[in-house]
């Protein structure tokens, strides 16, 4: 997927065999392992309002040792767009499989939703479920509704379990954004609560189930969101909790549009200020030797996401990978350049650090000199047929032979 949540190609593959990797850890916890020499578009915080300014790109070896400005984390990385899965078909609709995640039971002879929220049963009836209402002339009891012709549905997605087993079934994971939308509301609806006394715009989750958490903190990566797991906490020795199992608080920021879809918990949102979910580099560590794959993809800005975290990061030097291989296995190589996409300078500053990978005693000058009489680089914003063939020409009358390999970057 592009940073604009869309599905885009795998248009190269490069294969680098062993190098060192680095782990690059972020504030929510989450991390990407990568190369020294891998791209990030970063953005840095600026004058004393902690603005971000603009793009850029940067290496992983560039940004070690530049992570913090006063008591602040510098870089940060974009945030992706909500991922779009195409839209699934299923036999319990996603906000019940939310909400029954949440506060329903599965252990018995039929599915049972605990909820003082009238109208989240009136949702999953909508989703096209069968709720009756169980305990209407118990007095202070909370209402516990029979959701029909369910349980076999549960048991075959291996969900009749108890709360620390509960998980989130991987095709909910991956249906489309309303979809997904509706899954977290009905998680939230029922365990979720509100941080906005605090002034914030962000939201908890509490759960005691370990596979549960990992999968509420991709669910809310892939709708663009941040959220970050607590450690987890034995709170059985608090009076009234006596046999109370080990909980996980995850902390929950997502994009504006997303809100609880419950009136009680709607209405608890009174946060004075709002923040969007954001990613800063923390820190960036040498965790030993692996396979590495770079890979480059088909996006208009070079970025695409990995992991299941959702993490976006910017395509392999896919050109400058290559003319540096072909001049390093055949030293007399003709080339020539259209860069249509970067200038002259940018193109140069990727090549130049390329070379400074495989060689960090050079500079600039030795870049030069390396390719000296072998390359021609023009950069223009578009090129016509014609255009393509009288750089040809100059190339020949310039350096007297033909070129080897034209590149051309990229023809869009």
């Amino acid at each position: 997927f592009g940073s604009d949540g869309k599905p885009v190609d795998v248009v190269g593959v490069f294969d680098r065999g062993i190098m060192d990797t680095y782990r690059v850890r972020f504030s929510d916890k989450t991390f990407l392992d990568v190369g020294l020499d891998h791209i990030w578009s970063v953005s840095r915080r600026t004058g004393k309002e902690s603005k971000f300014a603009y793009w850029e790109n940067k290496t992983t070896s560039e940004l070690i040792g530049d992570l913090k400005r006063r008591r602040e984390f510098k870089w940060i990385i974009p945030m992706a767009a909500p991922v779009e899965y195409e839209e699934r078909d299923y036999e319990i609709g996603p906000y019940t499989m939310g909400a029954m995640l949440a506060n329903g039971n599965t252990t018995g002879t039929s599915a049972r939703l605990t909820t003082p929220d009238a109208d989240v049963a009136e949702r999953c009836g909508r989703e096209g479920h069968d709720l009756n209402l169980l305990n209407s002339n118990t007095e202070g009891a909370c209402p516990s509704y029979t959701v029909y012709k369910t349980i076999g549905l549960f048991r075959k997605m291996g969900l009749c379990v108890y709360s620390e087993e509960k998980f989130i079934p991987r095709s909910y994971l991956e249906g489309s954004i309303e979809q997904r939308v509706a899954l977290l509301q009905g998680l939230l609806d029922g365990d979720g609560s509100t941080r906005a006394g605090a002034g914030r715009r962000s939201m908890s989750y509490f759960t005691s189930s370990p596979n549960l958490a990992q999968d509420i903190v991709e669910l809310v990566n892939s709708l663009g969101g941040t959220a970050v797991r607590s450690p987890w906490r034995d709170r059985s020795d608090e009076e009234g909790r006596e046999n109370h199992l080990p909980e996980c608080r995850i902390s929950i920021m997502l994009p504006d549009h997303i809100r609880f879809s419950s009136e009680r918990k709607s209405l608890e949102v009174k946060s004075k200020y709002v923040r969007v979910p954001r990613r800063a580099i923390v820190d960036i560590e040498l965790i030993g030797e692996d396979e590495h794959r770079c890979i480059k993809v088909g996006s208009a800005d070079s970025l695409y996401l990995g992991s299941f975290n959702y993490v976006v990061t910017h395509n392999s030097a896919f050109i400058v990978n290559m003319m540096h291989r072909m001049k390093m296995v055949q030293p007399d190589i003709k080339v020539m350049v259209l860069s249509l996409e970067q200038t002259r300078n940018e193109f140069f500053d990727r090549m130049h650090k390329l070379h400074a990978f495989y060689d960090p005693t050079v500079q600039a000058i030795d870049t030069v000199n390396f390719w000296q009489d072998n390359m021609m680089l023009i950069d223009k914003n578009s090129i016509s047929e014609r255009e393509v063939e009288d750089s040809v020409y100059q190339f020949i009358y310039e350096t007297g032979e033909e070129p080897d390999i034209i590149i051309v970057d990229y023809l869009g």
